[in-house]
């Protein structure tokens, strides 16, 4: 069975790095949004990129988001 995953992350790199590893096998499409407004480096972006290895892994295009009450907007 086939399962996607969206993951809107804004911090804790290493965590999200951890998350990745567990989700990646074979039967995953991953879906990664980093907020805009987050503090990360080029290598931090490369290294999170190369953590999987069997899932259909894709960058969505960094945007402004805002939270309020829980809910993106």
């Amino acid at each position: 069975m086939k399962h996607a995953f969206l993951i809107m992350a804004h911090a804790n790199w290493s965590l999200l790095k951890r998350l990745l590893k567990k989700l990646d096998f074979v039967d995953s499409n991953i879906y990664l949004h980093i907020d805009a407004k987050a503090e990360i480096s080029r290598e931090q972006l490369e290294d999170i990129k190369e953590v999987c290895n069997f899932a259909v892994f894709h960058m969505v295009p960094r945007k402004k988001v805002m939270c309020v009450g829980g809910i993106a907007k």
